[in-house]
C-alpha cells in the first residue's frame, strides 16, 4: 500500500490552495479508491459454497461484524470456480448482521445453474460514491463557489 501513496505524494505535498484544491482532492479521492480496492483483497473467502434462497445465492461469512470486512449494498461480487477459468459477477444485495449471511445477486441463468459447488469469492467496492465525490469537487468549481472553500 505505500506504493500507492508515494506515487502521489509530489500533488500531495502541495500548501492548499484554491488553484490546486481540484487536483490534490481529487487525487486524494483516487488514492483513497485504490486504498479500499486493496483492502478488499484481503477478504476474499476461498473453497466456500453458497445456498440458494429465492433468487438469490447467500454466502455465508463467519463472524461478519467482528470481521472488519467492510461490504455494503451494491458491492460488487466475483465468484470463481476452480475447475474452469470464467469468473461470475454479481452484486450483494443484502446484508443480514444477526446470521452472519450475505445475499448474493447473479444472472438469472447463473443463479438456476449453479449446484452448490465450490467457489472462491472475491469483493469489490462499488465506484458510485466515489464518482459522487469527484463530481462534487467539479461542481464547486463550475459555479465559481471556490470561494466557499477558503
Amino acid at each position: 500500500s505505500s506504493g500507492i501513496y508515494a506515487e502521489y505524494g509530489r500533488i500531495l505535498a502541495e500548501e492548499l490552495s484554491k488553484k490546486n484544491y481540484k487536483v490534490i482532492m481529487h487525487n486524494l479521492l483516487y488514492m483513497e479508491e485504490r486504498f479500499v480496492e486493496e483492502e478488499m483483497k484481503n477478504y476474499s473467502i476461498y473453497e466456500t459454497s453458497l445456498m440458494k434462497r429465492g433468487r438469490f445465492l447467500v454466502l455465508k461469512v463467519p463472524n461478519l461484524v467482528e470481521s472488519k470486512l467492510n461490504i455494503l449494498i451494491g458491492h460488487r461480487v466475483v465468484l470463481e470456480h476452480e475447475k474452469n477459468t470464467v469468473k461470475y459477477e454479481g452484486y450483494i444485495h443484502k446484508i443480514d448482521d444477526s446470521t452472519d449471511e450475505v445475499m448474493l445477486g447473479f444472472d438469472e441463468s447463473y443463479h438456476d445453474s449453479y449446484a452448490a459447488e465450490t467457489v472462491n469469492v472475491h469483493f469489490s467496492h462499488s465506484r458510485t460514491s466515489f464518482i459522487r465525490c469527484h463530481l462534487a469537487i467539479d461542481h464547486i468549481f463550475k459555479l465559481n463557489q471556490e470561494n466557499f472553500l477558503f
